[in-house]
Formats: C-alpha cells, structure tokens, sequence
C-alpha cells in the first residue's frame, strides 16, 4: 500500500467482506464455486486497492469487482444464471451471463420485478423517471426528451427518485449503498413488508 492510501485490504474486508460474500452466494448456489469467487475477489481488490482514486466510491467499485467476478465464473463455466426481471416471460438475453447490467442498473433490474408495488408510493414525477429508465431502459436523454425537460431535469428526478425508492427498499431489505446514496446491493429480510416474493 502506498502511504496516501489510507484504505488496507484488511480493513476494507473488515468492512465489507460479510456483504460480498453474502452477495456471491446469493449469485452462485455451489458453496465451493462461490468461495473460489470469493477467493477471487479479495485477489482483485488486493491487486487494485492503490489504483482507487476516489475512496467516496469505494462501495459501488467492490460491488463491481464482485460482479464482474460472479459474470467470469459464468463465462468460463458456459452456465446460465437467472436474473430476475419485471417481465413474466423469460428472456434468454437476460439469463446469460454475457447480459448481466453494469453495476447499480443491475441491482434496479433484480429489484424490478418484486418489489415494484413499492415504486408506486413515490411523488408522480420520481416514478415516471424511474419508470422511463429503470424500469423500460431508456437513456435519462431520451426520458427527458419525452417527458419535455431538461437533461439536468430529468438526472435531478432519477437520482432524487433512486434515494427515495431505496429508502422504501429499506423497508423490506437490508440495502447497502455507496456514498451518493446509490443502490449497490440488497438482501431480503425475513420479516419484510410482504411486496417481496421469496426467489423460487
């Protein structure tokens, strides 16, 4: 480590390591294949610490290193995962995990399709922005240009509607969220708010 890091491997497994390992497993059901990611991921973090310029994204750059990790174990094993989605009808693009979305936008997409009862208690303007881009993909431009407001207009309602919405998760999970209050990770409670249907 270099001195002006003050960040250690030691310290941020400390602090982060029961929620990675928590996400690797719920990602992959063999034990012994999810400990070898996991194994992975300390490697990586390790191998990469220094090179973290901005310590204030440090949550969302360890959910992406154990992302890519769990999307390598796939690639390599030629195997599927599911990914939970807010249509009924599977997808093959979206079991592959070739299409897994980068980071946050994952985690919104496996949120989508259990608990989007809760996207409808936000102020109207937060849920249609979330609706436009969460929910049916489109870029916060094209949301803007439908919605006939600015680009900066439209950025304001998705991030104020994301800090909201993840405060109405918290209701039902355990969420953990980088230092912009965005959405990383998220765990179902055992005694949560009902929206949520345990995964089959």
């Amino acid at each position: 480590m270099t001195a002006r890091n003050a960040l250690s491997v030691e310290s941020v497994w400390d602090e982060f390591g029961s929620l990675l390992q928590a996400f690797v497993r719920r990602h992959v059901a063999d034990r012994d294949a999810a400990d070898d990611i996991v194994g992975d991921i300390v490697l990586r973090i390790h191998q990469h610490l220094d090179d973290l310029a901005d310590h204030e994204r440090l949550t969302a750059w360890l959910f992406r290193i154990a992302r890519n990790a769990v999307t390598d174990h796939y690639r390599r094993t030629g195997r599927r995962r599911e990914l939970l989605d807010a249509d009924p009808e599977p997808r093959e693009a979206a079991s592959s995990a070739d299409s897994w979305l980068d980071d946050q936008d994952a985690v919104y997409a496996e949120l989508a399709g259990c608990i989007r009862p809760l996207v409808e208690a936000l102020p109207a303007d937060y849920r249609r922005a979330l609706e436009l881009t969460d929910f049916e993909g489109r870029t916060q431009a094209e949301a803007a240009r439908l919605e006939g407001i600015s680009l900066s207009g439209m950025k304001s309602r998705v991030q104020r509607g994301r800090r909201q919405f993840a405060a109405l998760v918290g209701r039902c999970c355990n969420i953990t969220t980088d230092a912009g209050g965005r959405l990383v990770d998220f765990q179902r409670r055992g005694d949560g708010c009902g929206s949520c249907e345990p995964r089959s």
